[in-house]
């Protein structure tokens, strides 16, 4: 016997295997078919946020390039004020730069958990659905802020760190490894889990703003309302 979430009815086993293979299988597509034109609107947002994370760096460009046989995200750094690592002190050179590298890949992996595996969860009705489109782009902003600007970050410091301070604690670059190790696919996971709950507290509030006819009955003392 199928269970339930809410009010939703879970999806026999068979019919739950089939939206999850057909909603995975439309996120891989998707993927593969718009995902370099996706990181390519991504970059005017990705290179703001990395020049607001850290104002040790300045930001010369961020593109899309090749690398080998991976499309992958290219952004380009100097040093921006000086730098104390290991006890030396970094002085920026005009003519020095810094290239770090992410594939568009670890962009979208978040976005294909996201978008395939969400339709598989049950919805009680068209509203459920309204709410689950209307919060997904917000949802989906959350998740490229918090993934590529980090990774470009965390990749430049990472640099400068193993020549001058190996062993440095640094939350940054704790946050990279947590993405590296499967830490997007938590994300996504974590996208899904905030819409439903979203939708939950929705739902919720509804019902608890709504009079029940109970109450409203035993409040009439005629029963008019009966």
């Amino acid at each position: 016997m199928p269970g339930s979430t809410g009010n939703a009815p879970w999806p026999r086993p068979l019919e739950l295997t089939l939206r999850l293979g057909l909603g995975m299988a439309a996120a891989l597509w998707l993927a593969h078919q718009y995902g370099t034109l996706v990181a390519e609107a991504s970059l005017p947002l990705i290179g703001w946020t990395f020049s607001w994370m850290d104002d040790h760096f300045r930001l010369i460009g961020v593109d899309i390039a090749a690398e080998g046989a991976d499309t992958a995200i290219r952004l380009r750094a100097s040093l921006a004020r000086p730098l104390v690592l290991g006890g030396q002190v970094l002085i920026p050179n005009p003519a020095g730069w810094a290239r770090v590298t992410t594939t568009v890949g670890t962009l979208l992996q978040p976005f294909v958990i996201l978008f395939g595996l969400l339709p598989a969860w049950p919805a009680k009705g068209l509203g459920d659905w309204g709410l689950r489109l209307f919060l997904l782009p917000f949802v989906a902003l959350v998740l490229l802020l918090v993934n590529v600007p980090p990774t470009l970050l965390g990749y430049l410091w990472d640099m400068h760190v193993r020549d001058f301070e190996p062993g440095r604690f640094s939350p940054l670059l704790i946050w990279l490894n947590f993405l590296n190790g499967g830490g997007r696919l938590v994300l996504g996971l974590g996208g899904i889990a905030l819409i439903l709950s979203a939708g939950t507290l929705v739902t919720r509030t509804r019902r608890w703003l709504r009079p029940s006819r109970d109450s409203m009955t035993a409040s009439s003392p005629f029963g008019l309302l009966e």
